[in-house]
């Protein structure tokens, strides 16, 4: 059975370059497939309570949430409920910290505290999965390319770590 990843993501350049990161893990496990639902500030705990009552949900193997966290337990409980030990959340903003300790399990930390960006997280989680060592130098530098084009700088090859300056105005890999 080919894996199907739903991405919850917050709808700002944070939540999208995460999502974008995780794709990678498509191009090198070519038996995946990612469908996306973008969220505003303030929304997830309603989007996933929709979607995990519907059919939809019944299609999905795993879940991502990117740059956000849920709200209430209910929520949590609902995807332990339908996904076990499948779904990843994948946030850095300080006043959810304590939900996610709860549920520690389901959530990829940054690796080096400080200023940590949801993308600078998938990112790390990307180069510690076994998949993720099969990245080339070529595919790197073309990630960098990639990133160019949106104004973000990528600098090196190989371990690179992504993150994010005040205000998430400026971007870098150091």
């Amino acid at each position: 059975m080919s894996q199907v990843v739903k991405i919850f993501s917050h709808n700002d350049l944070d939540g999208f370059g995460a999502y974008l990161l995780a794709q990678i893990q498509q191009e090198l496990a070519q038996d995946i497939t990612y469908q996306i639902e973008t969220i505003g500030a303030g929304r997830v705990d309603e989007v996933l309570g929709r979607w995990l009552g519907s059919p939809e949900s019944q299609l999905v193997t795993d879940v991502y949430i990117m740059d956000m966290t849920p709200d209430h337990e209910y929520t949590f409980q609902q995807l332990d409920q339908q996904f076990a030990n499948h779904w990843l959340i994948f946030d850095h903003h300080d006043s959810e910290a304590e939900l996610r300790a709860q549920h520690a399990a389901n959530v990829i930390n940054p690796t080096t505290p400080g200023n940590a960006s949801a993308t600078s997280i998938v990112w790390d989680w990307v180069q510690q999965e076994a998949w993720g060592a099969n990245l080339t130098p070529a595919r790197h530098a073309a990630l960098a390319q990639w990133w160019k084009q949106f104004g973000l700088t990528i600098r090196g090859i190989g371990k690179m770590r992504l993150t994010c300056q005040p205000r998430c105005a400026k971007w870098r890999m150091n």
